[in-house]
Parts: C-alpha cells; sequence; structure tokens
C-alpha cells in the first residue's frame, strides 16, 4: 500500500501487534483505580506476548512475501 522497505514493514508489525505497555500501572494508579489488577494484567500479556508476537510476525511475513532473515549468532 505504502511500498515501504522490508526492515520498515517489519518494524510498523511489531509495534502494532505488541501488547499493553509498562507504563500502565502507573497510569492507573495516577487515575484513583487499583493498580495491582492493573499489574496482573500487565503480567498476563506479557506472558502471552512471548508466544504469539513471534507467530504472528511469522505469519504475517509470510502472508505478506516479506523477506526478512537474520541470524542470531
Amino acid at each position: 500500500m505504502f511500498d515501504l522497505a522490508d526492515p520498515f514493514v517489519l518494524g510498523l508489525l511489531l509495534v502494532a501487534i505488541a501488547p499493553g505497555a509498562p507504563f500502565i500501572p502507573q497510569l492507573v494508579a495516577m487515575a484513583g483505580e487499583d493498580s495491582k489488577e492493573a499489574v496482573h494484567l500487565t503480567v498476563a500479556l506479557t506472558l502471552v506476548a512471548t508466544v504469539t508476537v513471534p507467530l504472528i510476525v511469522a505469519t504475517l511475513l509470510t502472508l505478506f512475501g516479506v523477506d526478512i532473515r537474520f541470524s542470531p549468532w
């Protein structure tokens, strides 16, 4: 659609599917609500994201035909 380079497409995908933010409990506390529940939800999102984000990224990159290869070593 925007004819972006593959690294930019990958970056946008990661930003779009990454769940939550670590500053949410502080915002909830500033609003005067129960920050304990916000912490629980943030931890749950983080745990679920360790499995879902790589799967979603791999699936979307395959569907969009983006060829990104890297070696972590």
